[in-house]
């Protein structure tokens, strides 16, 4: 969940329409939800689901690596905080990403696709120079029952090296939802096999992700008119 910002005016996007729009034009994502609603939605899926939240708190940092005469590769490394162990080394790859313009509730939804590949060379980060960016993320995920999503809902400080931003520190609020990977290709291997089990992933993924927006609404609304 987050907001689909105009490039231009930096505002929302307003759209000709009342009910849910995928948008395919010009369009930034910024997602992050107001602290308020944040704080009250972590307490509804607390109770929701009798505090079962799992917490997690670790650092990202995303590097630029040139390897010979290939195109640059964007690598993350995530550390345990905790015991300051190094969770995993992956190259993400964005597939695909489709914008949905929600006119009637307060935040709008972005579906993406990514590939998350396991680096096994663990010191090809070693030469590397300062990381392009620093994400502490502070989290408590929720798995829900009798299905393959897990809802992340996750306090965010990330702080860029770039020369422009200064290393400046920007704090966002993200709510996620992800389905397993391997449930999913596994829907897709057997789609041409007269089975809807790809759909049935799909379809609870995105019931899942509108009835949060629409609870990320309701939240919003209730605070509004205090």
């Amino acid at each position: 969940s987050g907001t689909m910002l105009d490039p231009k005016t930096k505002k929302r996007i307003k759209l000709p329409t009342s009910v849910p729009t995928i948008y395919k034009g010009r369009v930034k994502m910024k997602p992050n939800v107001d602290r308020e609603v944040f704080e009250d939605f972590k307490e509804y899926m607390k109770f929701a689901y009798d505090g079962r939240g799992v917490p997690s708190a670790t650092q990202d940092s995303l590097y630029r690596v040139n390897i010979g005469f290939q195109k640059t590769r964007f690598l993350r490394k995530s550390i345990y905080l905790q015991t300051q162990t190094v969770e995993e080394i992956i190259e993400k790859k964005p597939v695909s990403s489709l914008f949905i313009h929600r006119p009637k509730d307060s935040y709008d939804m972005k579906l993406s696709i990514n590939l998350e590949l396991p680096i096994v060379k663990k010191g090809i980060l070693e030469n590397c120079k300062k990381p392009i960016n620093i994400r502490q993320k502070s989290r408590i995920s929720y798995f829900k029952d009798h299905s393959d999503c897990r809802i992340d809902i996750t306090d965010v400080q990330r702080k860029t090296n770039d020369s422009d931003s200064g290393g400046k520190m920007e704090i966002t609020r993200e709510i996620e939802v992800e389905m397993f990977a391997p449930d999913l290709l596994l829907g897709w291997e057997v789609l041409n096999e007269k089975s809807f089990l790809f759909n049935q992933f799909v379809r609870i993924l995105l019931n899942t992700t509108s009835t949060i927006n629409e609870e990320l609404t309701f939240l919003s609304k209730n605070l509004k008119g205090q």
